[in-house]
């Protein structure tokens, strides 16, 4: 007898089991795993890979915000990104290194006055020209690193140093770099006299070149003692 119900279980253990899983009221996946079992605490550290994430699963909605730094943004991928603390590429951003296109620009520095306090002084009895209608010596550097310089400056010794740029403002170590400008200026007859030029020439020093002239702006060739010297329109690219 024994032996009989020990064969009838054996020809019948599925149904018995399907009999016991729904007796039981717990349902199993095909792993054996009872559904929603597997949560947060029993995933391991990067066991979700990009690989195992279905396309187009985790939208802009699901993404916390400011979570995502320093990574490549795409709308078809995430949505629309409002803002970004940092970006490789952003369809927009309240900051960023570079932009193909921006709405807002934060200004660049602030003219640096030449003589101010905490600024280049001048040098060898140059100083600003008085007139109303002329611009101080100054310089600034945009946000392409070109530095520009304005102004019109008097009152010093030919072939001397307005002011020197200091170190980040100034052409790169070895080189000078001449420029025409407007000034006060004159040149000896070859058939005796002067005759008086409107235009000169002016050096800007990078480091090295000559003694005690790193960031040197000045030197105007052919300026009349006491003359005028214009800096505006100057720009180069920094580099020392």
């Amino acid at each position: 007898m024994t032996g009989a119900i020990i064969s009838w279980i054996r020809r019948n253990s599925i149904a018995l089991l399907a009999l016991f899983v729904a007796l039981g009221g717990t349902t199993y996946a095909a792993t054996g795993y009872p559904a929603n079992i597997i949560g947060a605490k029993q995933l391991k550290k990067d066991a979700v890979t990009n690989v195992k994430i279905h396309k187009r699963a985790v939208t802009g909605a699901k993404v916390a915000l400011n979570t995502i730094t320093g990574a490549n943004i795409l709308e078809s991928s995430l949505g629309k990104v409002t803002s970004a603390a940092s970006a490789d590429q952003a369809t927009s951003a309240d900051s960023a290194t570079t932009a193909a296109t921006a709405t807002n620009i934060a200004p660049p520095e602030a003219w640096h006055e030449v003589g101010a306090p905490g600024e280049p002084a001048f040098q060898n009895s140059w100083t600003n020209e008085t007139s109303a209608a002329n611009e101080t010596v100054a310089f600034y550097k945009d946000r392409q690193g070109t530095v520009h310089l304005k102004g019109v400056a008097t009152g010093g010794a030919p072939t001397t140093l307005i002011f020197q740029l200091p170190s980040g403002y100034r052409p790169a170590s070895g080189r000078l770099l001449n420029f025409a400008v407007l000034c006060t200026c004159e040149t000896a007859d070859p058939q005796g006299g002067i005759i008086n030029l409107p235009t000169g020439g002016l050096i800007v020093f990078g480091a090295g070149v000559a003694p005690n002239a790193d960031g040197g702006v000045g030197r105007p060739l052919n300026m009349q003692v006491g003359g005028a010297v214009g800096l505006n329109g100057i720009a180069f690219r920094a580099a020392g």
